[in-house]
């Protein structure tokens, strides 16, 4: 498992004292917020799929202990779980 802050985890826009733009990902009382220079729908989906990150974590785990697929199969998610927490495959 990730030593990733848990979640769930949500964005929304956030502006700091000087007018410039951030994403706030909030995770429980936790709240960090990632600089957006982006900002644009791009920068802004970006953002969703970070707050998605957790969930999504969570049922590519799920699914490698129970699901039954094709090595092919099995070694991307593995991968893909692996990048997620900087584990090797």
């Amino acid at each position: 498992m990730s030593k990733h802050t848990p979640g769930p985890w949500s964005a929304s826009e956030e502006f700091d004292d000087n007018e410039s733009l951030g994403i706030a990902i909030t995770a429980g009382r936790r709240r960090q917020v990632v600089r957006v220079f982006d900002i644009s729908q791009e920068g802004f989906a970006n953002a969703a799929l970070i707050a998605a990150a957790p969930d999504l974590l969570a049922v590519l785990e799920h699914v490698l202990d129970r699901a039954t697929m094709p090595g092919f199969l099995r070694d991307k998610v593995k991968a893909a779980i692996a990048k997620a927490t900087g584990a090797t495959a």
